[in-house]
């Protein structure tokens, strides 16, 4: 009895090696969610009682009660109550988390950071031969060679390994950190990565220009500032020299006692005190319309450390008071976030009412307008964060604001105009999907079947490439077949089918297209690529033509040739069998 109580109490104590949930709740039907490091999306299709389950965009279809594991993640379909979806996800193995923490990540020149890094095993099984990897680029040294820092070990589970190293901010550097460790389990090496920490070293000094205003009328003056501030608390700041050039066009009316005039160019040297600030000015006017810019050069020292900076300032000069503002990316990956910005701004000194403007482009649809804008203000027409179209190759985006308006102090007519353009990038072309199909053209009734195909377009393999199909929801009550697809690896070259499935166009569909869309997510040398294709087919009106039937008496003659062939074959045994009891009748006789 006392042995059956020690064991029982040892059980008890012992933990347990079952995996761990990380999520165990209802989601709503085609929500995206995430559990521990993952994304999830589930959608039910009611038809074939499956759901749709995905982990990062890779999964498949499962019944009720059904689990499917990945990565040593286990996802399972618990239960169904539509729009809820009962979902239950557990890690099946170490779960090592990485948490930094800098002591600055804006430090000055020269001063020292302290990283602590916390290394928590939060999973059920313990980690082995860990390697934790955190390196940093030259201006950022590590004490330690090479300027990386490493720790090896192992940790069980709920246990934790705390340790910290120092960083010097040598150089003005901005540097994203991001650090790195592998583990083994089960023989296989598992690899995480911390979160991002943006590191910006700031400079001793900050420099900035102004223009009183970018849109000036004829003999209007115009100043330019520049602002020099010595941020550093031990060093001076040493100007070793400062340039501003005028352009030809413009008349110098007054500048700043400490530069020195020669021509279209003034120049200033100084030091500048620790926590002091230098500003410097330029008057300038212009007599004739044009566009004109005011540029600076900047030679600084500090702490045996040089600097050089460039500074620019652009305006107008008797023509638009009304300048359009253009913000859009230089260059992004097809189906990727961006921001776009476009704004007017009255640089005038009075209200300008009833200003026409219009924004055309390739990004979005027209958008035009009839605005008031007091002076000094800016209208905002956009400002958003869209995702760019998804490209099968380069492509150049085009956009523009232009518009006019009516001056209310000389009554003339003003126009504006501003372009941008934006380069969008198209994914490598690495794999083509196929899409087959028993046919382009449909009447309301018919079977649409369709089978995709995967070919590796390169001469190395592709892993973890996951297929899925979408198509329009008022024909998914009659799906067959699988809709997804997913393969370790497509091997160079390789052509492979991934799933059929069919559907049948309702009798009420009243669209004269169906459109069929395939997303694949793959991994090429370790880095995602997201591609797409998408195909229509042609859903026909009118009366479906009768089809063809076979004539009854093309089958006749078939069928009496198979019952000829049959009595042979008949009459062939019967001869044979006759044969052999003919044979061991004579053996007897012979015997006798």
């Amino acid at each position: 009895m006392k042995r059956f109580f020690f064991l029982t109490i040892l059980l008890i104590l012992v933990p347990s090696v079952f995996a761990s949930s990380i999520f165990d709740d209802w989601v709503e039907d085609g929500q995206t969610f995430k559990a521990g490091d993952h994304y999830f999306y589930v959608q039910y299709i009611e038809s074939i009682q499956k759901l749709n389950f995905k982990m990062d965009d890779m999964g498949g279809m499962l019944l009720v009660g059904e689990c499917e594991t990945r990565d040593d993640i286990k996802y399972c379909f618990e239960d169904v109550n539509l729009p809820q979806i009962k979902v239950v996800i557990t890690s099946l193995e170490p779960d090592i988390t990485i948490d930094r923490s800098f002591s600055t990540i804006t430090p000055n020149l020269n001063e020292n950071i302290e990283v602590t890094v916390t290394l928590k095993n939060n999973g059920d099984e313990a980690a082995t031969n860990i390697k934790y990897i955190d390196s940093y680029p030259n201006g950022l040294t590590l004490f330690s060679n090479q300027n990386t820092f490493t720790w090896e070990g192992n940790i069980n589970i709920g246990e934790e390994e705390k340790f910290a190293y120092t960083i010097r901010a040598e150089d003005i550097i901005s540097f994203d950190s991001i650090a790195k460790l592998s583990y083994k389990f089960e023989g296989k090496e598992k690899t995480k990565k911390s979160s991002t920490a943006s590191i910006n070293v700031r400079k001793p000094f900050a420099i900035n220009d102004s223009i009183s205003t970018e849109a000036a009328e004829k003999g209007e003056i115009v100043v330019y500032n520049i602002t020099i501030l010595n941020k550093d608390e031990s060093n001076k700041l040493s100007v070793e020299n400062l340039e501003i050039t005028l352009p030809a066009q413009i008349d110098l009316v007054v500048a700043s006692n400490e530069l020195k005039i020669e021509g279209n160019k003034l120049t200033f040297k100084g030091a500048i005190e620790k926590k002091e600030t230098k500003t410097i000015f330029v008057r300038v006017t212009a007599s004739r319309v044009g566009q004109f810019s005011i540029s600076a050069s900047t030679n600084l020292k500090i702490s045996d450390k040089s600097f050089k900076e460039e500074l620019k300032k652009s305006f107008t000069v008797g023509s638009s008071l009304i300048l359009p503002i253009l913000e859009l990316p230089a260059q992004v990956k097809s189906n990727s976030p961006y921001s776009a910005y476009i704004a007017l701004k009255n640089y005038g000194k009075e209200e300008i009412k009833n200003i026409k403007f219009k924004v055309e482009g390739d990004l979005f649809s027209a958008i035009t307008d009839k605005k008031d804008i007091q002076p000094g203000t800016t209208y905002e027409v956009f400002k958003k964060t869209l995702t760019s179209p998804y490209l099968k190759e380069d492509h150049r985006f085009n956009i523009k604001i232009s518009g006019s308006y009516i001056s209310p102090s000389s009554g003339k007519s003003y126009t504006f105009e501003k372009s941008a353009q934006m380069i969008g990038t198209a994914p490598p072309n690495i794999i083509d999907i196929i899409r087959e199909l028993n046919k382009h053209e449909f009447y309301p009734g018919d079977e649409i079947k369709i089978t995709i195909k995967l070919k590796n377009q390169k001469n190395t393999i592709i892993n973890e490439v996951d297929v899925s199909d979408i198509f329009p929801k008022e024909i998914r009550s009659s799906l067959k077949g699988d809709i997804t697809g997913y393969i370790d690896a497509l091997n160079p070259n390789e052509e492979k089918e991934i799933y059929s499935y069919s559907l049948t166009v309702p009798t009420d569909y009243t669209e004269d297209e169906i459109e069929f869309k395939t997303t694949l997510n793959a991994k090429v040398d370790g880095e995602l690529i997201i591609l797409k294709s998408t195909d229509k087919v042609k859903i026909l009106s009118g009366e479906k033509p009768e089809e063809v039937e076979e004539e009854t008496e093309e089958i006749e003659p078939e069928e009496e040739i198979n019952q000829t062939g049959e009595k042979e074959i008949e009459q062939t045994k019967e001869n044979f069998f006759s044969k052999i009891v003919s044979w061991l009748k004579n053996l007897f006789k012979r015997k006798q």
